[in-house]
């Protein structure tokens, strides 16, 4: 079972999404679906991120409302045959889960869906429908829709939003979880799975990221390479949720270098750091890397090998090159997982030594 979201495109070429600009799991799931021999996925068309292009045939996915793409559409169907691709749910299971994603419980949804229900989407563009380059298709599907709790809001549905849809992944015994954001939502969960199953949790940790700008129609306004590099030690950021899960045999962290695309979109009174540009989506360019981390003893491997045999954390972040908060992070999950102990202080800082590892006979 793999969590959700994020990631998304870059200019001349076809591009694999760890997620995309507003997309969702049903969303990926469809263009999956949809996906033949040949097609291109996430090109930049007119100055528009294109889900799908099969040959001279432009395909749009759209989960939600039309509004949104109609400039978009207009645009593109004035120079190119474009297809809208819409699922309508003709049935619906309910699942409700904790914020940990544990299930709570499932129901079917009373309500049956219908292809008239296009209509309630299709009053956006209607007159779209006269252009000869432009076609409609719809996907009668049965859905599972995800609902997490979130006090004030969706007064109708008491408080449950809709999250998203399931999808698992699932590789013979072994489960494989992709989390692109924190650890800290999947605690609970890993812990519980890797009591009886092996599970192996993917994370992108972006080695190079351009930063991608969008209208809210998707047109490109402007791009540029962030001068911030990431480096593999970065994954300590989020790994000081789950620190002793690499304790467990069961559990194993995998850590993608990738060079990714970061989208960014204008919302006012957000994101006041960044000017209100908040951040739609990330996609991926590349894979430089992948690096294995199914123990302890790995994890004891990204220490420099210039550091002393006591240090503290300023005289790791130096051996490393990495900033301070980085280093404290990092020491305090090699110290969870066994690989460090304390042996006392100098003034305030907390000095470390490495465990040595019993030699096997």
């Amino acid at each position: 079972m793999y969590s959700l979201l994020e990631v998304a495109a870059s200019r001349q070429a076809e591009i694999p999404a760890i997620g995309t600009l507003n997309e969702g799991a049903l969303h990926a799931q469809l263009k999956d679906c949809y996906q033949r021999t040949g097609d291109r996925i996430e090109l930049l068309v007119g100055g528009f991120v294109v889900d799908l292009v099969r040959g001279d045939l432009l395909v749009e996915i759209q989960t939600g409302s039309f509004a949104p793409l109609r400039r978009k559409l207009e645009l593109l169907s004035r120079q190119h045959r474009v297809r809208l691709v819409a699922p309508v749910p003709v049935l619906r299971r309910i699942i409700r889960l904790s914020d940990e994603g544990e299930l709570l419980s499932a129901r079917r949804s009373p309500r049956r869906g219908r292809v008239e229900d296009i209509f309630t989407r299709l009053v956006s563009i209607p007159s779209l429908l006269f252009h000869p380059h432009f076609e409609l298709e719809l996907l009668l599907t049965h859905q599972d829709e995800l609902r997490v709790y979130r006090q004030g809001r969706a007064f109708r549905r008491r408080g449950w939003v809709v999250a998203g849809f399931v999808i698992d992944l699932v590789r013979g015994k072994l489960l494989v979880e992709i989390q692109t954001g924190g650890f800290a939502p999947l605690r609970r969960k890993l812990e519980l799975l890797t009591g009886q199953h092996p599970v192996r949790l993917v994370a992108p940790v972006p080695l190079v990221r351009t930063i991608i700008r969008l209208s809210d129609e998707g047109e490109l306004l402007s791009a540029r390479r962030s001068p911030r590099r990431g480096r593999i030690e970065d994954i300590f950021d989020r790994l000081v949720s789950i620190p002793s899960l690499l304790c467990r045999p069961r559990f194993q962290l995998e850590v993608i270098l990738s060079h990714q695309d970061e989208l960014r979109v204008y919302r006012q009174g957000q994101a006041f750091r960044r000017h209100g540009w908040v951040v739609a989506g990330r996609r991926l360019v590349s894979v430089e890397q992948s690096v294995r981390i199914g123990c302890p003893d790995d994890a004891a491997r990204l220490l420099p090998p210039s550091l002393p045999e006591l240090f503290d954390t300023a005289e790791l972040a130096e051996a490393a090159a990495i900033e301070r908060r980085l280093a404290q992070q990092m020491a305090y999950c090699l110290r969870a997982m066994g690989v460090l102990e304390t042996t006392g202080k100098r003034g305030n800082a907390i000095v470390y030594r490495r465990v040595e590892t019993p030699a096997l006979s």
